[in-house]
C-alpha cells in the first residue's frame, strides 16, 4: 500500500479588494453590490441618453438639440416612484421604515444615472460644437454636479456597507422589512436593544416555531446595529459597536482557538473583538443542550481573561422547552444581566403587490424608447408605422401580463393611435 503524502498547509494569504478577483472563487459583498448597483445605473443613464440623443439628431439635426436627452430622467425618476410605493406597502406594521435614509438612498441612485445621462448629452454637445460656449458651460456644471453627488454617496454609503460586511451576517434582513409576526411589546423590546437605551437587556433571545422567522429577525437586528454603528462612527465624538452574527458551532470554535484574535482585510470580525454577538443555531435537543452548555461553560472564562467581553447578545433559540433551558443557562453564566425573550408568532400568507401596475409600466417605458428608436433608424418613416403595431403591444404586455389580452389589446390600440399621430406629424 502506497504511503500518504501530507503536504504542509499552505500559508494564509489576504483577500484582495472587493472590486478584484474573479467571480468564481470571490464572494459577494454588500459594498460591492452597491458599487456594482451604481456603476450600472450609470450604465443604463448613458445608454438611454445616448439613445434619446441620436433620435434627436436623426430629427432635428446635430447641436443644442442633444440636450433632449436629458429627458431620459424620466426614468429613473419613476423608478423613484414605484420604490417609494413598494417600500410602503412591505414595510413591517411594528418597526417604522427609515424614511430619511429611503430618501438619500433615492439621490444616490438619481445622481449616478445622471452621471450617465449628462456624460451622454456632453459628448453629443462636443461632437456638434467642440469650441461653444455652451458646451463649455454644460461641462463645468455637469462635472461639479456629479463629481460632488458621487463623492457624497460613497461617503455615506461606503461605511454602512463595509460594517454590514463586517458583521459577517448570512444574508442581508432589515427589520422594516421583516416578514414574520411580532408583537407590539416584543418589537418595544427590540428597538429599546438596538438604541441601547439603559432598560434594554444585555441579553435577547429570538425564540419561536420554525419557520416563523428567527434567523431573518437576528439578522435584522445585526444589520441595524452595524449600521446605526456606521454612522455614529461618522459624527465627531461616535464610535461604532462591532457587531458579529454566528452560529453556535462557530462560537464554540472561536473560543477553543487559542491564537490571538485579529481581523484580516476583507474579513467579518472575529467573535472575539465583538461587542454585539449574534449567535444563531441553538440546539433543540435536551441532551445535547446540556453538552453544548456545559463546553461553554469551560471555554467562556477563558475566552474572558484573552478579552472576549461582548456587552450584548442576541440569542437565537427554538421552542418554548429549548428557550427555557437556554434563558436558565444564560441567566446562571451572566449573573446580574437583564434576559429578554422575544417570540415570534406563524407568518401570513404572502400577498401580491398592489402597485405591480406601476412597476411594469416602468419597465415599459425603455422597452418603448428602444423599438421607437430602432424604428426610427432602420425604417423611417416606415418605422413609425411599424412602431405602431410593436411597441405598444410590447408595453401593454408588460403592463397588464400576459393573461390579460384585453387590457392589453386596448393598450395597443390607443398605444397604436398616438404613435401613427407623432409619426404624421413628424414626417
Amino acid at each position: 500500500m502506497a504511503e500518504r503524502v501530507t503536504k504542509a498547509p499552505l500559508p494564509r494569504r489576504a483577500e484582495a479588494p472587493s472590486a478584484f478577483g474573479s467571480d468564481v472563487y470571490e464572494r459577494y459583498t454588500a459594498l460591492y453590490t452597491w458599487e456594482s448597483n451604481q456603476v450600472a445605473h450609470a450604465g443604463m443613464g448613458f445608454f438611454g441618453a445616448a439613445v434619446l440623443v441620436l433620435d434627436a439628431v436623426k430629427l432635428f439635426g446635430p447641436g443644442p438639440w442633444a440636450l433632449l436627452g436629458l429627458l431620459f430622467f424620466v426614468v429613473p425618476f419613476m423608478k423613484d416612484v414605484t420604490d417609494f410605493a413598494i417600500d410602503r406597502w412591505r414595510q413591517h406594521p411594528a418597526f417604522p421604515s427609515d424614511r430619511r435614509e429611503l430618501i438619500l438612498d433615492w439621490i444616490a441612485d438619481d445622481l449616478h444615472w445622471g452621471a450617465g445621462i449628462v456624460f451622454a448629452v456632453g459628448f453629443a454637445l462636443i461632437a456638434a460644437s467642440p469650441a461653444g460656449w455652451l458646451v463649455w458651460i454644460y461641462w463645468a456644471a455637469a462635472l461639479a454636479i456629479v463629481a460632488t453627488g458621487v463623492l457624497w454617496s460613497r461617503r455615506h454609503f461606503v461605511p454602512e456597507k463595509q460594517a454590514i460586511d463586517d458583521a459577517g451576517l448570512l444574508y442581508y434582513s432589515r427589520l422594516a422589512r421583516f416578514t414574520g409576526s411580532v408583537s407590539d411589546a416584543d418589537a418595544n423590546t427590540v428597538l429599546d436593544f438596538l438604541e441601547g437605551r439603559s432598560t434594554a437587556p444585555a441579553h435577547l433571545v429570538v425564540s419561536g416555531p420554525r419557520g416563523t422567522g428567527k434567523t431573518e429577525m437576528a439578522l435584522a437586528i445585526a444589520a441595524e446595529i452595524a449600521i446605526a454603528g456606521a454612522r455614529r462612527a461618522a459624527e465627531p465624538s461616535g464610535a461604532r459597536r462591532r457587531v458579529r452574527y454566528v452560529s453556535l458551532d462557530a462560537l464554540v470554535d472561536a473560543l477553543s482557538d487559542e491564537r490571538p484574535a485579529e481581523k484580516a482585510p476583507n474579513q467579518p470580525w472575529p467573535p472575539m473583538q465583538a461587542e454585539v454577538l449574534v449567535v444563531d443555531d441553538l440546539e433543540d435537543d435536551s441532551e445535547v443542550i446540556a453538552a453544548i452548555q456545559k463546553v461553554l461553560t469551560e471555554l467562556l472564562p477563558r475566552a474572558a481573561k484573552a478579552g472576549f467581553r461582548p456587552r450584548q447578545f442576541v440569542w437565537v433559540a427554538g421552542d418554548a422547552d429549548a428557550t427555557a433551558r437556554w434563558r436558565a443557562w444564560i441567566a446562571r453564566t451572566f449573573s446580574g444581566h437583564a434576559i429578554v425573550a422575544v417570540w415570534l408568532g406563524t407568518r401570513a400568507e404572502a400577498e401580491a403587490p398592489p402597485y405591480r401596475w406601476l412597476e411594469n409600466v416602468a419597465v415599459s417605458l425603455p422597452i418603448f424608447l428602444g423599438a421607437a428608436s430602432v424604428g426610427l433608424w432602420l425604417f423611417a418613416p416606415l418605422g413609425w408605422w411599424i412602431l405602431a403595431a410593436l411597441a405598444p403591444g410590447i408595453a401593454g404586455f408588460v403592463a397588464a401580463g400576459p393573461r390579460r389580452w384585453p387590457l392589453i389589446a386596448l393598450g395597443a390600440g390607443f398605444g397604436a393611435l398616438l404613435v401613427v399621430t407623432i409619426g404624421a406629424i413628424l414626417g
